[in-house]
Parts: structure tokens; sequence; C-alpha cells
């Protein structure tokens, strides 16, 4: 990646394959977008991404460009998708496998750095959370190549799979590295408000209810202006209330998160919508309740993708609340589910709520089954970062 001067502010030019792909003067005007569209993303300015975007778009229909350039327009404009929040369940990388090879031949460390930071955010859409870490650990290689912004994202990405793998120490490590390289930025609330949800959970995770809503409150007021992160903020807030069996509490706020940002067809609309649903079960309110859990399970049916952990819980949902008789061999299919992910803080949670709900029916026997089911288990598990 070289860097030029434009304007007073620096420019990047992504180069293909060495000095020799920039030979091609249409080429080179190009890349010089493309890089400059990569900067305005990183520096998360993103109305000024759309118009850079837009520039691009226009010369690529130009004239034809090479396969090599195509890729690094498939790979920034993935961030593109990502930052704009125009992913639904989970983005479309068909091109993922020929696009290794070409990132494979280039000389440019930037695009590796940014390619395995792209598959690694893939692999977390469909809650492969240790494949996505080992493609964080292959992009931190080349993470000297990018700028103190890009870091941040980085972090907050790592933190986030480590969460999901249960390692909130690691997590909450990431989240602080992330924010000391945004915190005087004016321009990178929504990453602020990402990494206060982030912190919302694994405080409420840890028993902390009161920590857990301050950092969900944080989120709620960095998100002002972004309404599906400020949905994403809400839902936090409601889920630590749902975890304290606040469910009264926890559904008006599952309701204020649903009509907050446009959640139709996007993953986190289905959770919260599940949320709600199990929030309404749990408060007696069956028919509403059984209503809006048929229209999560069809979603989920039509939808699958990054969203296992909802189709388990889901169904324990529905045999616990809904049906005549809970199946012990439906419940035990959804907890294996979890454990085919690897969701070991997940499937701690489902197994005791299972074994709260036994105890209050006094089966004392079904009760401590499920209690131990996920010490019994054998999820595999593998290094990450020290930890296991």
């Amino acid at each position: 990646m070289k860097r030029i001067g434009s304007n007073g502010r620096r420019v990047v030019i992504f180069t293909c394959g060495g000095e020799a792909g920039m030979n091609n003067p249409f080429e080179t005007e190009v890349l010089t977008q493309i890089g400059e569209w990569f900067i305005n993303l990183t520096h998360y300015e993103l109305k000024q991404a759309r118009k850079t975007k837009s520039q691009v778009d226009q010369y690529m229909c130009l004239g034809s460009v090479s396969k090599k350039v195509r890729s690094y327009y498939d790979l920034v404009n993935f961030k593109h998708q990502i930052l704009n929040e125009e992913i639904s369940f989970r983005p479309d990388l068909q091109r993922s496998i020929e696009m290794k090879q070409d990132v494979l031949e280039l000389t440019d460390k930037t695009l590796t750095y940014l390619y395995y930071f792209m598959q690694a955010i893939v692999a977390s859409n469909t809650e492969d959370y240790f494949e996505a870490l080992q493609s964080l650990r292959k992009a931190e290689n080349y993470m000297k190549h990018v700028n103190a912004y890009e870091r941040a994202e980085f972090f907050f990405r790592k933190a986030f799979v480590y969460y999901r793998l249960d390692q909130n120490i690691s997590a909450l490590h990431n989240v602080d590295r992330s924010y000391e390289l945004i915190k005087v930025s004016g321009c990178h609330d929504k990453l602020k408000a990402n990494l206060n949800i982030l912190k919302s959970g694994i405080y409420s995770e840890a028993g902390d209810h009161a920590s857990a809503n301050a950092y969900a409150e944080q989120g709620i007021l960095h998100a002002n202006h972004e309404p599906l992160t400020k949905a994403m903020a809400i839902r936090s807030k409601a889920n630590n209330e749902f975890r304290f069996k606040n469910f009264e509490r926890a559904a008006e706020l599952y309701e204020w998160s649903l009509r907050t940002g446009d959640q139709r067809m996007r993953t986190v609309g289905v959770k919260t919508s599940f949320n709600l649903a199990y929030a309404l079960l749990k408060l007696g309110k069956y028919e509403k309740g059984k209503q809006l859990l048929d229209e999560v399970e069809r979603s989920l049916i039509d939808q699958p993708e990054g969203l296992l952990e909802y189709v388990s819980r889901s169904l324990i949902a529905r045999e616990l609340y809904v049906s005549d008789k809970p199946s012990h061999q439906a419940i035990e299919k959804a907890l294996k589910l979890l454990q085919r992910k690897n969701l070991r803080f997940e499937l701690k949670e489902v197994t005791k709520e299972l074994s709260d709900y036994y105890i209050h029916q006094k089966d004392y026997v079904t009760a401590h089954h499920y209690l131990s089911w996920s010490f019994e288990t054998n999820v595999n598990e593998i290094n990450i970062g020290g930890k296991v």
C-alpha cells in the first residue's frame, strides 16, 4: 500500500502484485479511489464513504479492470456493507475461495489483512467462533499495515469473538484496547456504542446488574443517531433485565428495541422477537407469546445461518411453555445444537434455566440431570490465546 499527498490528506493506493500493476493509468486512478474509500470507512466517515463508493462504482463501469482490482473492490465493499448495515442475515461471499487465491498472490499487506479480517466476520456470522479467532490471528500478523482506527475495529471484533467463546477477561481486555484508540474521536460513536453493548453483556453474565445497565445506557447515548445500533443497545439492557428475572421490564425494553431500528430481515430482529416471545411466555401471556414464537420459528426455517443458538432456544421455549408435556428428546436435540457450535456459556445458561424449571415443578431428578448436562457433554475445546 502506498500513501501520497492529496489536498493535504494521505490517500491510499492499493498495488496490484507490485509496481508493474501501476503502469495502467486507469487502474491507478481506480485503486486510488478504492484507497480513499477504505480510509473513509476506517475513519467512520460513512457519508463520505458512500460518495466515494459512488465514484468508484462509476469507474468500475467505465472500463474493464483486472481480476485483482475486482478482489480489492469486493473486500472494501464488504467492509462498506458491514459498517452501513446493508447486510441482512449473513454476508454473501460466494467469491470467497477464488478471492483467497487472488489475495495470496498479492504483495499489498493491507489487503491481506483486510481479507483475513473479513473472513473472521463471515465465520462469526455463522457462529463459527473458533474459525473466526483463527482468521483474526492471521489478520493480526498484518495489522501494523493499517491505521489506529482500523486497529480499534479489529480489537472490537476480537473482543466479540472472545465473548462468544466465554472468555470474558480476554474480551474485556480487547474492549479496552479498542476504546483507547478511539476515545478522543468524534466520528466513532457507533463503535463506542458497540463497545458499551459488549461490556453490558459481559457484566450482566458476571452478575453485575447495575454495571450492565449503566453500560447499556451509555451504548444507547452513543447510538443516538444510529437507529439499529441503538436498538441493539436497548436489547442489551433488556437481556440484562431478563437475566435477573425482571420479565415485565425486559418485555417493555424488547418492544422498544423492535420499534427503534429497521430490523426486518435482520438477524437482530429475529433474536429480539424471540426474546420478547420468551419473556411473554414467562409472564404467562401464552397466546401472544405463542403467536410471536410461531413467527420467529418461520423466520428461523427460512434463514437458519448464524441463528442456530436461537433455533435451540426456541425449541426449548416451545417444549417448556407451549407443549402439553415437554419432550426430553426434543430438549436434548436442542442442547446438542449449542454443543455443536461450542456455545459454552449459552449451554450453561440454558441448562441452568431448564434445571430451575424442573425444580419449580418439584422434579428434582430431571433438574439435576440438566444442571449437570453441560459438564458431562464432551464440548470440543481448543487453546484460545493461552486459555482453554
